[in-house]
């Protein structure tokens, strides 16, 4: 399950490996790519924030966001393992219905994920190389000692604006870029299929059902039952935990996986239509201990598993509009200030 993307996650050692179970050398990494984040703040610091500096401050954001992701990512590893360890555990309840089809498309759009993703990355940090030229005429136009050829413009404390100093100083920011971007970008889609992953063993919920009340012998049909039930509770106990596990990243990404929190969203109401295929079957021709059991699953699925984004709302297109919302007023006061 999810063999593309976790190929992806060792080999940023952010996924344990045969070799490599500690967490440390992620903790390395992620420490080592902090050098544009610091480099940025401090350019900042000393030469006065402005709005001249629009494109420093949008690095230092978005360096801060990912990276932070990524330490998230890293402190509740110990979660997603369980979640990706029980969603890859065929034992008790079998394997869900549809499950290698699903499997080989997402592994499929796992790999076209990564290349956009790669794509984009890669032009962040190879476009300052490429235009250099223009950058030194501008500094000539505008008198401006601005370092180019780098990502982005960052105090240090030595001079850097020769050779190599000035090359090692871009291919370790580019690294920053690499690593912080690309694993972010990684560990999200990661989720994404971990929540795809549920939403199939709710379809196999929902499948199960009908076979149930299908059955003839009330002794047979109480045992499939109680073991329908056991599926459940488990699939609720899953998504209690994705909720204990994500939560804090989500706050960090509420802005940036929009198509994550459309399959959050979805995820929430196939719970929902658990109870609606519960209450659609013919459980009425069953025996009255049956009927009462049903009528216990309906009342529970009523209650749907929600994901919260950190200390704000629970994950939904609604908690996405508000922060559009306040995004476009955030740009709007930037605008009327300067």
């Amino acid at each position: 399950m999810m063999e593309s993307t976790v190929t992806r996650l060792k080999r940023m050692y952010l996924w344990p490996t045969a070799s490599v179970t500690s967490r440390k050398p992620a903790f390395f990494l992620i420490t080592f790519s902090c050098f544009l984040l610091y480099g940025s703040v401090m350019h900042l610091i000393v030469n006065d924030i402005s709005m001249e500096e629009v494109h420093v401050i949008e690095t230092t954001a978005g360096q801060f966001g990912v990276l932070y992701y990524l330490t998230l990512f890293t402190i509740y590893r110990k979660g997603i393992l369980e979640i990706y360890a029980d969603l890859s555990n065929f034992t008790k309840f079998g394997k869900p219905y549809n499950f290698d089809k699903r499997n080989k498309q997402l592994n499929q759009w796992s790999r076209w994920f990564s290349v956009v993703l790669y794509f984009f990355v890669i032009s962040v940090f190879a476009w300052p190389g490429i235009f250099t030229q223009s950058c030194e005429d501008l500094n000539v136009a505008l008198n401006k000692t601005e370092v180019c050829g780098v990502v982005s413009p960052v105090w240090l404390p030595f001079r850097f604006d020769y050779k190599p100093m000035k090359q090692f100083v871009y291919f370790w920011q580019s690294f920053c870029c690499l690593y912080s971007n690309g694993g972010a970008g990684t560990i999200s889609f990661a989720m994404s299929e971990t929540i795809e992953h549920l939403i199939l063993r709710v379809e196999d919920l929902k499948i199960l059902f009908p076979k149930i009340v299908a059955e003839r012998s009330p002794e047979v049909r109480r045992k499939m039952l109680a073991k329908w039930v056991d599926y459940h509770l488990w699939l609720l106990s899953i998504g209690k935990l994705m909720n204990d596990t994500y939560r804090y990243s989500f706050s960090v990404i509420v802005l940036c996986a929009g198509t994550l929190f459309g399959c959050i969203g979805y995820t929430v109401m196939k719970f929902h239509s658990v109870g609606t295929t519960v209450y659609n079957s013919e459980w009425c021709d069953t025996d009255v201990d049956f009927q009462k059991g049903v009528i216990l699953i309906t009342i529970r699925a009523q209650k749907p598993v929600r994901i919260y984004a950190g200390p704000f709302s629970y994950v939904s297109h609604l908690l996405i509009l508000t922060v559009f919302q306040t995004s476009y007023s955030y740009i709007n006061l930037l605008n009327a200030s300067s």
